[in-house]
């Protein structure tokens, strides 16, 4: 880690690390130190890394090789789906005005973007919307991203932590973002 990451990981609380591919840069390889936001890893001697390589038909550009095969504890091969343009221009911004109708609330990755953080922050949202307390209310930050998630996904604030966003200016953040997309797309 240290021959890619400029990180002290006695001084320092970084929890995801990106490598850019100097021969390419729009490819990158992301890391994450998963004692620094896995709870039960939290004051453990051992360090514990995830790397993320994508695209194995570009497998010859990764630095999987430099690993030593006694230091990795599980390799595991998946897909990994991605939203289009048009599931942020087309549900995101509204998904907010079906919340709740019919005694139906919406979680998973898909309510915003492809991440294991948001599918778990989803279903805390759908059960706080239900009675269900925040149960992580003395961690600072997992309570910012969940005030923030619930004001863009449920248009309300759910523990008070956050002033709640108004609906206008977060219908026009989420429009700018989509117009970028699109245009990123177009052109």
């Amino acid at each position: 880690m240290h021959k890619y990451y400029d990180i002290d990981v006695d001084k320092r609380t970084d929890q995801y690390l990106v490598k850019t591919d100097t021969r390419d840069p729009r490819k990158i390889e992301m890391s994450f130190i998963l004692n620094q936001y896995q709870p039960q890893l939290k004051g453990t001697k051992l360090l514990l890394y995830q790397t993320i390589f994508l695209n194995k038909k570009e497998a010859d550009k990764w630095t999987k090789d430099e690993i030593r095969k006694d230091k990795i504890v599980l390799e595991k091969w998946w897909r990994q789906m991605s939203h289009s343009w048009k599931h942020f221009a087309g549900f995101v911004p509204f998904q907010r005005f079906i919340q709740g109708k019919k005694r139906t609330f919406y979680c998973g990755s898909y309510t915003l973007v492809n991440t294991h953080e948001i599918a778990t922050i989803s279903g805390l949202a759908a059960a706080a919307r239900i009675g269900a307390e925040y149960p992580f209310a003395d961690d600072k930050l997992g309570k910012k991203q969940f005030d923030t998630y619930c004001s863009l996904v449920h248009g309300r604030n759910l523990t008070g932590g956050l002033r709640p966003i108004k609906n206008t200016i977060v219908q026009l953040f989420l429009l700018a973002v989509v117009l970028c997309m699109i245009y990123r797309c177009l052109y």
